[in-house]
């Protein structure tokens, strides 16, 4: 309770107690209308004036304990600023690259579907490219030490849909050949490349609808430990 709001209660108690004791012992040698009026509502007036102080109080307590919830708000943003710092530097990198990723596998799908009615060529290449990097990019992030950093946060839920990710990429690994120079190579080429199996369509289809649920769930996450505005 602060001073001033202390002080009023006292001055409301002491004019009860004025109130209570000092009226009745005057008025037995004093006339007037004033005390008369005093005397005959001496007991309205000091239950006035107990209530009055009991208001005060109650308004000082809710107000107490607002600053307090403040203030342990603050102490506990403090204590968690680098928990909070790691969760938005981790999100502006993977929340971009996720999202990314589904449209440049997306845009591959179409692009072959076409090529597979008709001819391969080197803009199909060229989005092949994309998308391959792409995936390698998010599964860099998901592995890089701001993943790491953000881990210990994570919840369950989440966790489960990095896991489910990761086991597409390690797939992805196994059907794309490890040397990038492999890769590169078919840039400016308008041949299918020799590496490039069909079972490999389905498993793109499965990591763009990965990589869109798991950025949706990245979005919950932030909102849950940063609140709905974490990107500003």
């Amino acid at each position: 309770m602060s001073a001033n709001s202390r002080n009023a209660v006292l001055v409301c108690l002491g004019l009860v107690i004025f109130m209570t004791i000092i009226p009745p012992a005057m008025l037995g040698s004093t006339e007037g209308r004033a005390w008369r009026f005093i005397y005959d509502y001496q007991t309205l007036i000091a239950g006035s004036l107990a209530v009055a102080s009991a208001f005060a109080t109650i308004f000082e307590m809710r107000r107490s304990m607002v600053q307090q919830a403040q203030q342990h708000q603050t102490q506990l943003n403090i204590s968690t600023l680098p928990s909070r710092l790691a969760v938005g530097r981790f999100m502006a990198s993977i929340q971009p690259e996720l999202r990314n990723c589904a449209t440049h596998v997306d845009s591959f799908i179409a692009e072959a579907m076409l090529a597979s009615a008709g001819e391969w060529t080197q803009a199909t290449n060229t989005k092949l490219i994309g998308c391959v990097m792409t995936i390698q990019r998010v599964a860099d992030v998901l592995k890089s030490r701001q993943s790491e950093l953000g881990s210990p946060l994570f919840t369950a839920r989440l966790e489960e849909n990095i896991k489910i990710i990761m086991a597409s990429f390690d797939l992805f690994q196994i059907v794309v050949p490890e040397d990038q120079q492999r890769i590169v190579m078919i840039y400016g080429d308008s041949a299918r490349p020799d590496w490039l199996d069909p079972v490999i369509f389905p498993l793109f289809e499965d990591i763009t609808a990965q990589c869109n649920h798991l950025a949706d769930e990245f979005e919950q996450w932030a909102i849950t430990m940063l609140g709905a505005n974490w990107r500003t």
